[in-house]
């Protein structure tokens, strides 16, 4: 998910577990190990290679190796400190050691929702995707946002936390009702898929942008990739049209390499390629795409640039542009959510 959603998700664990003790300092512990797993990518910018980052963002940070090792290692060091400070308060240690677990093990189950894929058993290559939820929905973010501000000013440690709860429930139960929802929608897929005859191998489906009604699906077949949508508020989903991606591959010798390959493997093997003038461009269909591609054409969410530089290395460039027309491609999602 998005960091803002991370940053308020950890508070409010944070508070759930450690306020008794700690009270308001809590919420900004928790908030901080909300974010500490996306810190991930500090260490990875000065060196300029996004495939470095593709592979390794949401790997250890996001393992349940460091949710158990990241808080036993901070309670090392705030233990080691008492030879410096004696008064410092190992009971209070345990606590930030304890609330840093939630904080990290909550941030690590959350991203595992979302479609971009979470390497929770590091070292171990899987990523876990569940692809239930939009990186950024405002159903999720908002209530856990409310209950902060309202704990934030009230007086009464009791009212503050019942808010917090509460909060968390809600947000806990739109995921399993987006659990629920892809299930439904996984269902109206296949009906789509055989109605208009196609021998579909696999599929992949996930909401649409901000919402969980709108949902979309990328099948695979032996020629290529059909793209569908269907939305809970469908009358007659198995009328939707689809759209079609040919299964072109790299044709060039030259991009077999292993970081050519590493690219492809994190697709999952749903992409198209098509050729540059110096390389191969390579579109991630594992997202979908932004509007409607019946309406206006594919706008990739993802694509990557695989071209060569003086020494023969392979270069990976993200190549993801932002349309003008965001607000046109958002409105067609809207109308197409309302239904057919």
């Amino acid at each position: 998910m998005d960091s803002l959603t991370q940053v308020v998700l950890g508070a409010a664990v944070g508070y759930a577990v450690a306020s008794k003790h700690m009270g308001k300092k809590a919420l900004l512990w928790g908030a901080f190990a909300g974010l500490l797993p996306d810190l991930d990518i500090l260490p990875l910018a000065p060196f300029e290679d996004e495939l470095l980052y593709l592979n390794h963002h949401r790997g250890f940070s996001h393992s349940l190796a460091f949710a158990i090792f990241g808080p036993l290692g901070i309670y090392g060091a705030l233990k080691g400190l008492k030879k410096r400070w004696p008064n410092l308060n190992l009971a209070y240690a345990k606590r930030i050691s304890w609330l840093f677990f939630w904080g990290i093990s909550t941030h690590i189950l959350l991203d595992c929702f979302t479609s971009w894929g979470t390497q929770v058993f590091w070292p171990h290559p899987y990523r876990m995707a569940f692809s239930s939820v939009f990186i950024i929905d405002p159903l999720y973010t908002i209530p856990l946002i409310i209950s902060l501000v309202v704990a934030a000013f009230l007086t009464q440690h009791a009212t503050r936390k019942k808010w917090v709860i509460s909060a968390l429930t809600i947000s806990t139960l739109y995921l399993g009702w987006g659990l629920c929802a892809k299930a439904v929608v996984n269902h109206q897929f296949r009906t789509i898929f055989a109605a208009q005859e196609k021998e579909v191998i696999r599929f992949t489906s996930r909401p649409t942008a901000f919402n969980s009604i709108l949902w979309s699906a990328t099948a695979e077949t032996e020629d290529g990739y059909y793209y569908a949508m269907v939305s809970l508020l469908d009358k007659r989903p198995q009328k939707g049209p689809l759209h079609f991606s040919p299964k072109n591959r790299p044709t060039s010798d030259a991009f077999s390499d292993k970081r050519s390959q590493l690219l492809l493997h994190f697709t999952k093997g749903f992409y198209s390629a098509e050729p540059l003038e110096n390389g191969v461009l390579i579109h991630d269909l594992r997202y979908g795409f932004m509007g409607d591609p019946i309406l206006n054409g594919p706008n990739y969410v993802f694509s990557y640039a695989l071209t060569r530089d003086s020494t023969g290395k392979t270069i990976v460039t993200v190549r993801n542009p932002r349309p003008k027309n965001t607000g046109e491609l958002l409105a067609q999602l809207w109308e197409r959510l309302k239904g057919i």
